[in-house]
């Protein structure tokens, strides 16, 4: 978690860009809007999902949970665009937007209650919370970083890490 003096470590409006590296089968993540706690993943916030190879099919890019670049298995017919009956959209991809073992650019914009994800330049997630979002503890809001190591079995890296705030 981020605990630093920049901002207050209390972030609303943001651009947030760093280099991101995964080694094959981790799992990791970006936290923003989140709060610290001392065990468990974070209540509070949103994840940027970092996932190259896992097994699970949500890969690097996604707004996890909400908006997912799916990498399925071998066994599902690809598709399009898929939303589910909670509302959690998939977007079909052949492969990850990110590689093992090589750098990707990370950039992640939170501008009022409009979230984009973007990897290596493109664009992943452009998601606006509706009105009426009721999901408790991932409400676009305000809060600190967070870089999320998702098993002992996950090596992840991440450099450069930059943020600015927006008005």
């Amino acid at each position: 978690f981020y605990a630093g003096e920049v901002g207050g470590a209390n972030f609303k409006n943001f651009e947030l860009k760093l280099k991101l590296r995964t080694t094959p089968g981790a799992n990791a993540g970006v936290y923003f809007h989140t709060e610290y706690q001392e065990k468990g993943w974070p209540d509070k916030g949103f994840e940027a999902q970092v996932n190259s190879t896992h097994t699970d099919p949500r890969k690097t890019g996604s707004l996890y949970g909400i908006v997912n670049v799916w990498v399925p298995g071998s066994d599902e017919a690809p598709f399009g665009v898929r939303v589910s009956k909670k509302q959690e959209v998939f977007l079909y991809r052949k492969e990850a937007p990110s590689k093992d073992n090589e750098w990707a650019d990370y950039h992640i914009i939170v501008q009022d209650n409009h979230v984009v994800i973007k990897v290596n330049g493109v664009t992943t997630v452009d998601w606006t919370q509706p009105d009426d979002w009721t999901r408790k503890g991932r409400q676009i809001d305000s809060g600190t970083f967070a870089l999320q190591a998702h098993d002992p079995k996950s090596e992840s890296h991440f450099k450069d890490i930059a943020v600015k705030i927006l008005e």
